[in-house]
């Protein structure tokens, strides 16, 4: 009898730690789902088709309108330079897309 109790009162003790387990993760699992970083996205050039591109990137909740990239700096509040430097303005905005 006392092993049967001893082996019982393992096996509640491994089911508990088990649901705590599964719960913690669970809990883990939705709070990243709902903080899900934006896409921080860059466009590159300027005419009628990447202005179209640029309006449903600004609709689209999953994205985040950084501006665009042109052959020549514009005095345009989303151009935000030139070919040229590409590089350091992903890194200054941290573009992801």
């Amino acid at each position: 009898a006392l092993i049967f109790f001893l082996f019982y009162r393992s096996e509640k003790v491994l089911l508990i730690f088990l649901i705590i387990t599964v719960l913690e993760n669970t809990t883990k699992f939705l709070l990243l789902k709902s903080k899900k970083r934006r896409e921080r996205i860059m466009v590159l050039g300027e005419n009628g088709k990447t202005e179209k591109i640029r309006e449903a990137v600004r609709i689209d909740k999953n994205y985040n309108y950084i501006g665009y990239l042109t052959d020549t700096d514009k005095d345009d509040e989303t151009c935000l330079g030139s070919y040229d430097d590409l590089q350091k303005i992903v890194n200054t905005y941290k573009v992801t897309r």
